[in-house]
């Protein structure tokens, strides 16, 4: 599990303010959940590239395709479908707070998941 602890701790400023914070590790790298459902992430893809992932929801699939930088996150050989990455080094940290609010358009109204 790859992912850069500078882009970790980014991602960390922006969702402290979330509710039921939490961080685990799973799809490669670093990912945030907000209520047990995850907001979106952080790692290193295969080719050493530091990415964010971030998840949309269906619904706002072509809002956040049309932002700068923005492209379908593959899983695999696997389109994930409500899910985008956008490169670290192309995302400021203003742009990293509105892709939040983004992902919380469609997090936010998920119900919480139960804790095991």
């Amino acid at each position: 599990m790859a992912f850069d602890e500078v882009d970790a701790h980014r991602l960390r400023d922006v969702v402290a303010e979330l509710p039921d914070v939490t961080e685990v590790k799973m799809m490669g790298g670093l990912c945030f959940l907000t209520a047990g459902n995850m907001i979106g992430g952080t790692h290193i893809d295969k080719s050493g590239t530091r990415v964010f992932m971030f998840r949309v929801g269906k619904k706002n699939m072509m809002e956040a395709l049309a932002r700068p930088g923005a492209s379908t996150l593959i899983s695999g050989s696997r389109p994930m479908t409500g899910f985008v990455r956008v490169d670290a080094d192309d995302c400021s940290q203003d742009e990293l707070i509105g892709w939040i609010a983004l992902t919380m358009r469609f997090v936010g109204d998920l119900p919480p998941k139960d804790k095991e």
